[in-house]
């Protein structure tokens, strides 16, 4: 029969596993018998294949003549094995696959494995290479093992002579289609030695494709090992595979050696090698060295092609580096290759992920008149970026637009539009979307709703965020651990403790794991509630659960247990884990002693440190760095030493997060010779330093004015390829304005412009320097410059302005300032008042100078040890007005009036019989008694209050001796924080 006139029974075998268009082939189910065949059933079985290979071979319908016959009771897979093994080459493959098949639905058993072996060869002699492989999948169904599989078509093979050996790479292939690749993997590597039977290149190819995308790489090495000692060779597919491999197992050197390995080998490199490398070395963060292969490419004529030029775009724009991103895809244009919807996505992704929404919005307009439309995903990513910028108004001018045109917001759209109006406190909005996502037909998942139950929880409306949670009920979406931990840390930062354990234990019901952070907001709900039992069972609980405590967690139980007072020392919940039987391990000691270092309880974290050493414990790096560090922060040096010398006697090499924390206490202290000693150690212990060392020797640095240092260690970083953050440039920035180096403090900051470093620390920390130099005209144009480039001033931006307005003498310029801060929603801040007081009271206008204390009183702002030392120094010169009031006779002293009685008489009744003042009387006793001329009594008073600690301490300093009032702007404590 010819293979275009094959049976129906046929046909179901045409197409392989898998394969688009249609259903894997159906056989009659198999039926199995521990039945013995007859007696004489191996003659019976030759004489009934003779019989019916002779049927087989004639013309006419087969079926209707073995149908008339006794064949089908006599038929057994010991006949059918015979019929296959003597095939007569009159019989069409075609014609024993059907008669396979009809015999298959007569037997009680199951076809023998050299059925099976006998008929896919056959077939793959003939070409049917889909039947074969549906016939082989049958047949590793029936029979599993793949050795015993592989020797049965080897044995077929033989019989046949001059067979297909392909059969071997549908074996394989079957194996691979069924997700069985260790049980391909196995038939190849048993072919290892023979020369007759091998697969093919492209089938080893197309098993090490599948192996590297299902990470069985043990396997995967093994099989190229075999490609190798086979002699197969290799071809650009398997090299290309190979650098694919390489870049998985993180060894670009590897991969970039394969195009010269190529060569060597007589094998060209192609297009697609350098695009497997270039790709690969991208998307590993070597951008920079896949760039460079594109000259390489073309020296071996090969030209760049659409694929790369994505790859190296994509690349660069993840790497931050923008500008090389761009000159890419300039370049591409310049050779004639015309970005794709793929090329300007991944650009408008990357320009909105790093917040360049202009440049994202002119690249649209740019595709869309190079005739790409943008698609939902497009605006996806500017709807993103733009949240992002915080402009919730663009975001939802380009959801309107997306509605308005001809596209459909998905799901990612409307997960994107309600997280971004939840972050930005729009929450009507956002539920308003909820509802219309759902009437658009669209099924809201767990990522639509975890940040509206977030958002609610932020803005303290639990009561809604409960409402939106149990609507996900409703609407069959099962909540996940983010869903439950938001709702449960804002029940218990709003103290509704039972409420947030009632969606724990429903949490726990439905089998959804618990993390750190859930654990974490239950204590600290605990520790606010006072309900420490409570707090140290949910520490219990988490370590029983395979759980680590983090430093947040033993922090917060620290405090809470200090809150409570019921703990001598900050050691009872850790004491509890103990008694409960729960051992800590050394991770655990490491994160508690780095708690109470952070906390600055150093006398608990050696206790602690003694008591793990106690256990049998060998302190590692962390466990050293973590004391290290808690020393360094509270300024013992020298312990921190002695704790580093332990160290490296205990053959504990310290980490480059030790050797930081130690530049960073001795730059606190401003010995920077040991700075100096300890970032030479980083180098010759085979450490690299990080972004954080050189900024920590930085910040030092520019703190104790040794600008050329800080430069030079700037320009190191730069060299080593660390890019500065904008806490080196504020540094930098710091150490140029205290040391009145404006010009070069000016080119900094316009660096910072460009790279958008500049913050409102930045702006500050300018208006400071130029206030300082009295340049309050440049002052002032930074603020009008921040309002441009949409930087909100602070408290610190105009208190430095108007102590800077204030000290020239230019108090009505002040006052406008001032004014002006109030306007914007400001609150004015003791340092700000004491300024402005200060102002006035050289002037001697002392009638401001009361109606501000006042005012600052009258609006909650307490007053600091300044505030009050500057107010004696405006009053001081009214001082001989008491005296003349105690000198005069009792007439004059009655023209005075009632308030100066009532003040001295308030001050004479507390000497006598010693009463103490109120807390929130002094203040306004105190203003009385500047008022009236009783400057000993108001330093008298003041004293006081400084020692019952009712007044706050303020480090600005004040000279009496000179008369001048020198308050150090916020801006230092802000730069120090």
């Amino acid at each position: 029969m010819s293979r275009g006139g094959l049976s129906p029974c046929l046909s179901i075998f045409r197409r392989p596993v898998g394969a688009r268009g249609g259903a894997p082939p159906v056989l009659p189910p198999l039926s199995f018998s521990t039945g013995e065949p007859a007696d004489g059933s191996r003659t019976d079985a030759g004489a009934l294949a003779r019989e019916i290979t002779g049927i087989l071979a004639g013309a006419g319908d087969w079926r209707l003549v073995i149908a008339s016959s006794d064949i089908p009771a006599r038929i057994t897979p010991e006949a059918l094995s015979s019929v296959l093994r003597r095939r007569n080459p009159a019989v069409d493959a075609g014609r024993l696959l059907d008669f396979f098949s009809w015999a298959h639905s007569q037997m009680r058993r199951p076809p023998n494995l050299d059925s099976f072996a006998a008929l896919a060869v056959h077939l793959c002699n003939s070409g049917l290479f889909g039947p074969a492989n549906g016939l082989l999948e049958r047949m590793i169904g029936a029979h599993p093992s793949p050795s015993a599989a592989l020797d049965s078509l080897k044995d077929s093979v033989v019989l046949n002579r001059g067979s297909n050996p392909r059969v071997f790479d549908v074996l394989i292939e079957t194996y691979k289609r069924n997700g069985l690749l260790k049980e391909a993997s196995e038939v190849v590597l048993l072919m290892s030695g023979s020369s007759s039977f091998k697969p093919s290149i492209k089938c080893c190819n197309g098993l090490l494709k599948e192996l590297l995308r299902t990470s069985l790489m043990n396997l995967f090495w093994e099989i190229h090992d075999f490609m190798l000692k086979s002699q197969l060779g290799q071809d650009v597919f398997t090299f290309s595979i190979l650098i694919t491999a390489f870049f998985k197992i993180g060894d670009a050197n590897s991969a970039k050696r394969v195009p010269k390995e190529m060569l060597e080998k007589g094998c060209k490199p192609n297009s697609v090698i350098y695009n497997t490398l270039i790709g690969g070395l991208c998307k590993s963060g070597n951008s920079i060295e896949g760039r460079s292969l594109l000259h390489e490419m073309s020296s071996l004529g090969l030209k760049p092609d659409i694929f790369v030029y994505t790859s190296l775009i994509d690349g660069f724009m993840r790497e931050g580096n923008m500008e090389a991103a761009f000159e890419i895809r300039d370049d591409m244009a310049a050779s004639g290759v015309q970005p794709n919807m793929i090329t300007y996505n991944n650009l408008v992704r990357r320009l909105s992920k790093v917040g360049k929404m202009d440049k994202a919005r002119e690249l649209l307009q740019e595709m869309i008149g190079a005739g790409w439309s943008p698609d939902v995903i497009t605006l996806n990513f500017i709807i993103e970026g733009h949240f992002h910028e915080g402009k919730t108004q663009c975001a939802l001018q380009v959801f309107d637009e997306i509605k308005i045109g001809n596209l459909n917001p998905n799901v990612y759209t409307y997960s994107l539009m309600i997280s971004g109006l939840s972050r930005a406190g729009e929450l009507k909005k956002a539920v308003g979307l909820l509802e219309e996502m759902v009437g658009r037909g669209l099924e809201p998942n767990t990522i639509v709703y975890s940040p509206l139950i977030l958002g609610h929880c932020r803005e303290g409306r639990i009561e809604e965020a409960c409402m939106v949670f149990n609507s996900m009920n409703e609407r069959n979406v099962l909540p996940d651990s983010h869903c439950y931990n938001s709702l449960i840390n804002g029940l218990c930062k709003v103290g509704k403790m039972e409420e947030a354990k009632h969606y724990f234990a429903q949490m726990k019901e439905r089998v959804i794991s618990p993390n750190v952070f859930t654990y974490a907001s239950l204590i600290h709900g605990h520790c606010n509630g006072g309900e420490m039992k409570e707090a140290d069972l949910c520490l219990k609980e988490m370590i029983v659960r395979g759980l680590k405590p983090n430093d947040v967690i033993f922090t917060t139980l620290i405090d809470g247990h200090q809150k409570a007072g019921d703990i001598p020392m900050d050691l009872s919940a850790f004491r509890r884990i103990l008694g409960g039987g729960i051992l800590p391990d050394l991770r655990t000691y490491s994160v508690f002693i780095h708690s109470l270092s952070k906390a600055g309880k150093m006398s608990e974290a050696l206790q602690v440190f003694e008591e793990l050493q106690g256990k049998g414990l060998n302190p590692d790096v962390y466990t050293y760095s973590s004391i290290i560090f808690g020393f360094c922060r509270v300024g013992y040096m020298e312990k921190a030493l002695s704790f580093y010398d332990e160290m490296c006697k205990n053959e504990v090499e310290p980490s480059v997060v030790t050797y930081n924390t130690l530049i960073d206490g001795f730059g606190k202290v401003g010995d920077f010779e040991s700075v100096r000693k300890f970032f030479k150690c980083i180098q010759e212990n085979g450490l690299e330093p990080t972004g954080v060392t050189y900024t920590t020797m930085i910040s030092g640095f520019c703190k104790f004015g040794n600008l050329l240092e800080a430069f030079g260690l700037f320009d190191e970083m730069v060299s080593r390829g660390i890019p500065p953050d904008s806490f080196v440039y504020n540094a930098l920035l710091h150490g140029c304005c205290r040391a009145g180096r404006m010009e070069k403090a000016m080119g900094l900051f316009n660096e910072m412009l460009a790279k958008k470093f500049a913050t409102e620390l930045t702006f500050n920390t300018l208006i400071d320097g130029f206030c300082k130099q009295e340049k309050l005209q440049e002052a002032r144009e930074l603020l009008q410059l921040m309002s441009e480039r949409k930087i909100v001033p602070n408290n610190v931006t105009y208190t430095t302005l108007i102590d800077g307005h204030c000290r020239a003498g230019k108090l009505e310029e002040a006052l406008r300032l001032f004014s002006e801060m109030e306007e914007r929603n400001i609150t004015p801040n003791a340092l700000t008042y004491t300024s402005l007081i200060y102002g006035y009271g050289r002037l001697r206008n002392l009638g401001m100078v009361s109606f501000l204390f006042k005012e600052m009183i009258s609006k909650g702002v307490v007053p600091d040890e300044v505030t009050y030392e500057v107010m004696i120094h405006a009053y001081s010169e009214e001082t001989n007005a008491a005296e003349s009031i105690r000198s005069h006779d009792d007439s004059l002293v009655q023209n005075v009036g009632e308030e100066l009685y009532e003040v001295r008489d308030s001050v004479n009744e507390m000497k006598k019989n010693v009463i103490d003042p109120d807390e929130s009387e002094s203040p306004m006793l105190f203003h009385g008694l500047c008022t009236k001329g009783f400057m000993n009594e108001a330093k008298q008073l003041l004293k006081t209050m400084v020692d019952k600690g009712w007044v706050p301490k303020n480090n600005a300093p004040y000279s009496s001796a000179d008369g001048c009032f020198q308050a150090i702007p916020a801006i230092e404590a802000s730069y120090a924080s």
